[in-house]
């Protein structure tokens, strides 16, 4: 890396003291030139200054190159290929992500048959409580709420159903269960607090 700093830091002096030289060869030397040789010594400082910069870029690329820094063409060559096949640790987790997909819908299904069942179908007491608690096994079973179903979209359902009037004391019960076990499930807190009153 010194050998890098040191090269660059010579080629900037370099190129600094070739723009001095050439700026100072053709300074003005008189306040009244004619316009031809105005133009004439501006186009030959910037040939010369354009030459002179050339040289130094030059220099330095090859400075870099030998340096050891990565030039462009290294960059580039050195790019990752893609695989052409996958391999065996993909395709293991392929299938264990269809595994757990499958399952997941089959939960989903689950619980939405017993919850369409409860807003459509359940007209006695005993069939919403039935229906409940077959709801309160399902996130047991599944250990919270199904994959694509909120607590929020159950609520509003089951309110809706409760709203249509036919609502008893123990069906209110198995309901609060349900919410009680979805909200368990969702953060268990199984440790006992010898501190507290309650």
């Amino acid at each position: 890396m010194k050998l890098y700093y040191t090269l660059l830091a010579a080629n900037t002096l370099a190129l600094l003291s070739s723009v001095t030289v050439v700026v100072s060869a053709y300074a003005p030397q008189k306040q009244v030139q004619q316009q031809k040789s105005v133009v004439a010594n501006r186009r030959d400082v910037t040939r010369t200054l354009f030459t002179g910069l050339t040289t130094s870029l030059t220099g330095f690329a090859v400075s870099v190159s030998v340096a050891g820094i990565p030039t462009m063409a290294s960059a580039a060559a050195a790019r990752p290929e893609y695989l052409s096949e996958p391999t065996d640790d993909f395709k293991e987790s392929e299938r264990q992500r269809m595994e757990f997909k499958a399952a997941q819908l089959k939960e989903k299904k689950e619980f939405t048959t017993v919850l369409d069942h409860l807003t459509n179908e359940s007209k006695t007491e005993e069939d919403l409580v039935t229906d409940l608690k077959q709801l309160r096994n399902c996130v047991k079973k599944f250990g919270g709420m199904p994959l694509g179903i909120k607590k929020e979209d159950m609520v509003k359902i089951i309110r809706r159903k409760k709203a249509l009037g036919f609502w008893p004391t123990p069906v209110e019960i198995a309901y609060q269960d349900l919410f009680r076990e979805v909200l368990f499930q969702q953060s268990p807190n199984k440790e006992k607090d010898t501190m507290s009153p309650i």
